[in-house]
């Protein structure tokens, strides 16, 4: 299927999208939307003849999480991720349940007490994507979460990295369970309905610390992140993305320090890297400042999913766009 944008065939003809399922962990189909460059290259694995005729090879993918509120991700036209198709990836969005995509049903079976079975479908959706349906190449999938999802991707992230070889979170809601305890903050007592009442309630409390990105932060190895916080955002405090990149550093400065017999080897070449943009204003949404982070964002996706250099078996040697090394400068 041809994406157009209101008549406006210019860069619409070459852009088409496709939906696919995969299946979660108790057994749940859960669709995903691709959008991409149609290709008219040949299958070269042999299977998923549907979406190859689409995509035609294995590219570097985005795949975007939400499934919050019951609201749904909805399928317009968005700016921001055209200079990443335009350069052969993939973008697809991981309809998990949370989300209002199949109904209220499919909202309810992805809040509170459930909340767990939408970080279990969107790594389904990940796991889809580097296996059974041949869309992204191994070491050429990302994670991208913004607000709530940001709960989802990295709670994925935190129990499965090897899946990921980059993570954005912009204005991401971290801290699920440090903010569900402290009703003092300004929107705790309003989020009850979605994650639960971590003061009083003992099993929505257990229930956030099992998939909360802060609190599961592990000694382990994890993918390169960019962060971004805005310090006027009043639904997601810009301190969800300083304190997680802290957390992050500190315990891979622990397991650097701590590798003696260990592998120190890899942890050497293994920087964790840790990108942290703080905007002075802009709000939740950005605002006047959206485009000038989705730019911050593409240079960072394409530095670490290069579309024009395929990453090895251990998905290393990728290199980095000239932006993105500028920036790398600036922050080691």
């Amino acid at each position: 299927t041809s994406l157009t944008r209101n008549g406006d065939n210019r860069q619409g003809n070459d852009m088409g999208y496709s939906r696919v399922f995969a299946t979660s962990l108790d057994g749940t189909k859960v669709p995903m939307t691709l959008i991409g460059r149609k290709d008219s290259a040949s299958d070269v694995d042999g299977t998923q003849p549907s979406t190859s005729m689409l995509y035609g090879k294995k590219r570097p993918t985005v795949l975007v999480a939400y499934g919050c509120y019951g609201e749904m991700n909805k399928m317009v036209y968005d700016p921001t991720i055209a200079p990443l198709i335009n350069r052969g990836f993939v973008v697809a969005y991981a309809h998990t349940r949370g989300g209002g995509e199949l109904g209220r049903s499919w909202y309810r079976r992805g809040r509170g007490y459930e909340k767990e079975r939408a970080v279990e479908d969107y790594l389904a959706c990940a796991e889809a994507l580097v296996g059974d349906l041949c869309i992204a190449g191994e070491g050429q999938l990302a994670a991208k979460g913004f607000s709530a999802g940001g709960v989802i991707a990295a709670a994925a992230v935190n129990r499965s990295p090897q899946l990921f070889s980059a993570m954005t979170l912009i204005n991401s809601f971290l801290d699920v369970y440090g903010s569900m305890v402290d009703p003092s903050l300004p929107l705790t007592e309003h989020e009850y309905d979605e994650w639960g009442d971590a003061s009083k309630d003992e099993i929505a409390a257990e229930t956030i610390k099992r998939y909360c990105p802060f609190a599961n932060i592990s000694p382990q190895m994890y993918p390169p992140t960019l962060l971004v916080g805005t310090l006027d955002d009043t639904n997601v405090p810009y301190w969800h993305s300083s304190t997680y990149a802290v957390k992050r550093k500190e315990i891979m400065i622990q397991m650097r320090e701590d590798a003696v017999d260990d592998h120190p080897s890899s942890l050497k070449e293994n920087n964790d890297d840790v990108l942290l943009h703080i905007e002075e204003q802009g709000g939740h949404n950005l605002h006047s400042r959206r485009l000038d982070v989705a730019s911050l964002e593409c240079a960072f996706l394409l530095g670490e999913l290069s579309a024009n250099v395929p990453s090895n078996a251990n998905g290393k040697d990728r290199k980095k766009s000239s932006l993105l090394g500028a920036l790398w400068g600036m922050v080691k």
